[in-house]
């Protein structure tokens, strides 16, 4: 039997998963609460830590807040006990000077623990640019040079050396051969830091897939499946492929010269996050756009619990690829709720708030979805991002609260489970 989802080919893999410390579907506490409860965990002079465990409940739910931020760095050094709860803290900034000059001073002047070295490592890899990592390599390379490097250290200065690499800070051959030597399992857990270029013909990709040890060909397959790459275009050499990642290889259809058609990673991925049923009918739907319209969605759901707006500004653009895959299948086969996806001069799409227009034929046949799509589409309207000002009465747009995305995300599960029932019932 073989793999059929992302989810049951990596569920027979270990891992390290991090600790968000909440459930998933718990809302983030709000700015005042969140600071009123921090306030009330730390204090005294020196500043120290109260109350451990308001500490870290705040710190895995707070948002973005300069109080909290400034705060966090006075007690990063003196309470390394909280590394992992700090490090899910500064997930709310993906870029922050306080936090990289911080991380900076800590690793050049030494950390007494591995892991929590480890932890400023990959910190530095994420915030730094490149003249933040061309400041740490030799501090780096003094540390590896030392030898006896714990797992947490050797896993946090692999992805540093490969984000160098990526940023042309250092050349890619030594970094790469450090790569190949590494543990399996190391090499596993860095495979968000590899460049487009591992995954051409040649690359490092095929390496690590064909080597003994499975656990990285066994990552690997969730970015194959995510671009489209089957063992062929990697000139891979099956015989080689160790029999635990070849049973996930052919589960996802990645062996062989075409893709398996009957794994559709939409629907993987809209089961996994909207707990809908698993659905197969996606890939014909988008046709030729199913490619663009999986990275829309891959790129909303990273950003589900760590960026709210973003997540709905992604969501509502595969929300209209989607819709417009909708229209041309009504379109097509001559159903109720056509609507015209061009202006009337031909040259010019209508935008999407118009097609979801109230009173225009879709919303008339189709009106929970349309209701659905359109409170998405309306709110994405208001975001910053998007506008300044709302539209109706001028007031500043805000950004989307957990609250708001919960109910979001609610709406589209019944808009997105009517087009999967409507399909069904209309082959």
């Amino acid at each position: 039997m073989y793999a059929a989802t992302l989810a049951d080919a990596l569920g027979m893999l270990p891992s390290i998963a991090k600790s968000t410390g909440r459930a998933d579907d718990e809302a983030e506490l709000d700015a005042d609460s969140a600071v009123a409860v921090f306030n009330d965990a730390v204090g005294g002079r020196p500043l120290r830590v109260k109350d451990k465990s308001r500490l870290r409940f705040v710190l895995y739910r707070a948002g973005a807040s300069r109080k909290i931020l400034t705060t966090t760095l006075k007690l990063l050094r003196s309470h390394p006990e909280h590394i992992d709860a700090f490090a899910a803290y500064f997930q709310n900034y993906p870029r922050s000077r306080p936090i990289m000059t911080k991380v900076q001073a800590m690793l050049t002047q030494g950390v007494l623990y591995d892991y929590v070295e480890g932890e400023l490592w990959l910190l530095a890899a994420r915030l730094g640019t490149p003249g933040d990592l061309k400041a740490l390599l030799p501090t780096a390379r003094r540390r590896v040079r030392a030898g006896h490097l714990s797992f947490p250290v050797q896993r946090a200065l692999l992805a540093l050396f490969l984000t160098c690499r990526n940023a042309g800070v250092v050349p890619a051959t030594r970094v790469l051969n450090r790569l190949r030597t590494s543990t399996a399992y190391v090499q596993s857990l860095v495979i968000p830091h590899l460049a487009d270029e591992d995954f051409e013909r040649g690359g490092v990709v095929a390496d690590l897939i064909e080597q003994h040890a499975p656990a990285a060909g066994m990552v690997l397959a969730e970015e194959l499946v995510q671009r489209d790459i089957s063992t062929h275009d990697l000139r891979l050499r099956v015989s080689r492929i160790p029999p635990e990642t070849k049973n996930v290889f052919k589960g996802l259809g990645l062996i062989g010269a075409t893709r398996n058609t009957k794994f559709d990673q939409i629907g993987d991925v809209i089961r996994t996050r909207f707990g809908l049923r698993y659905w197969r009918g996606w890939k014909p739907l988008l046709d030729a756009n199913f490619q663009h319209a999986l990275n829309l969605l891959l790129n909303a759901d990273s950003k589900f619990y760590s960026d709210r707006s973003g997540w709905l500004a992604s969501q509502n653009s595969f929300n209209d690829a989607v819709f417009r895959a909708f229209q041309k299948y009504l379109a097509d086969n001559n159903l109720a709720g056509a609507v015209p996806l061009v202006d009337g001069t031909g040259q010019r799409l209508r935008t999407f708030g118009q097609l979801l227009d109230a009173n225009a034929a879709f919303a008339r046949e189709f009106t929970a979805i349309a209701t659905a799509l359109r409170a998405a589409n309306d709110r994405r309207n208001r975001i910053p991002d998007s506008h300044p000002f709302e539209t109706k009465g001028g007031k500043q747009t805000k950004h989307l609260q957990s609250r708001e995305r919960d109910a979001l995300k609610a709406q589209l599960a019944t808009a997105y489970n009517g087009i999967m029932d409507f399909l069904d019932v209309h082959p």
